[in-house]
């Protein structure tokens, strides 16, 4: 007689945070998790979410009564995750078997480890996962993740790679966050160099989309212009895939990490920053980060050396 091997039991999962990237994760961890539950504070994002096929909670403490194998948050600031994770209303704030958190948001290495620590002491888990690949990508379900785990967690693993084509784990916690600062410091402030640059072509003469079209084909290309090249083209920012002032965000937690671990800024992107800054400002409503590559941003913005 034959026998067949166990198939191993689906982890429960609860989402909190059902945002531009929050829903289309959750929605894609569901088809895996099909018995998933999803919380947002907001009302409308709770309505969408239910509009998706989601299994929603109202109350964020009735859900969290529960026990979950893995809950995945996506929140867009580090104060946001401890208030969630630690405050009132919170896993730690109600008795509760062993569960490993999965942050998908962009934290920074610091709370992601004070975090990690806090979870610990009271016996579950905390894997820092910061995601990468935009909007399209997460509804597409072709994200990366930059992974402060070892991947040595099944249920981790079929959790995160439902809504990411490539996972990269790298070890201790904190660590993912650290890749992901890293990462998107570099595509922003390549961006902002593609509007300088852009800003140089115009001015002697070269319309913007035939010299975005140059370098695309040139060794200035780079995966953020190809990406955001009809963006920059057509100056329609609007569509904020990523939000100009979470990438401003992103930059000050690398600045601040940075002067922790080394005790100095990064002296380009502390020049990157004022820039990000300052378009920001000037920005109503949800405006993509490519705006800071508009060329008009950057005149008037040299040091006086003409």
């Amino acid at each position: 007689m034959t026998t067949s091997a166990a198939v191993p039991s689906l982890p429960s999962v609860a989402f909190i945070g059902l945002g531009n990237m929050g829903l289309p994760i959750a929605t894609n961890i569901s088809r895996v998790c099909p018995d998933l539950i999803a919380y947002d504070r907001d009302a409308n994002r709770l309505l969408a979410a239910g509009a998706a096929g989601l299994k929603t909670a109202d109350d964020i403490c009735a859900m969290l009564d529960r026990d979950f194998d893995v809950v995945v948050v996506s929140v867009n600031t580090p104060q946001a995750l401890t208030e969630v994770l630690t405050g009132p209303q919170s896993i730690l704030s109600r008795p509760r078997r062993p569960t490993t958190v999965v942050d998908v948001g962009t934290t920074g290495p610091t709370v992601s480890r004070e975090i990690a620590e806090r979870l610990r002491i009271d016996g579950h888990r905390f894997v820092d996962a910061p995601v990468s690949g935009g909007i399209g990508g997460a509804q597409r379900g072709e994200l990366t993740t930059m992974v402060g785990a070892t991947g040595e967690d099944e249920a981790i693993d079929l959790v995160l790679r439902s809504f990411c084509s490539t996972v990269i784990y790298l070890g201790d916690a904190g660590l993912g966050a650290v890749a992901k600062l890293v990462n998107n410091a570099l595509a922003i402030g390549t961006l902002g160099l593609v509007g300088e640059v852009l800003a140089y072509g115009e001015a002697n003469g070269l319309p913007r989309a035939t010299l975005i079209d140059v370098i695309a084909s040139s060794s200035g290309d780079s995966r953020i212009l190809r990406s955001k090249r009809h963006i920059i083209r057509d100056s329609s920012y609007n569509d904020a895939q990523f939000d100009v002032q979470i990438a401003l965000k992103d930059l000050r937690l690398l600045l601040q990490s940075s002067c922790a671990a080394v005790g100095d800024n990064p002296p380009i992107l502390d020049e990157v920053e004022r820039l990000v800054a300052s378009v920001a400002d000037t920005c109503v409503g949800p405006t993509d980060v490519s705006v800071i590559a508009e060329p008009a941003n950057h005149v008037g913005r040299g040091r006086g050396r003409c």
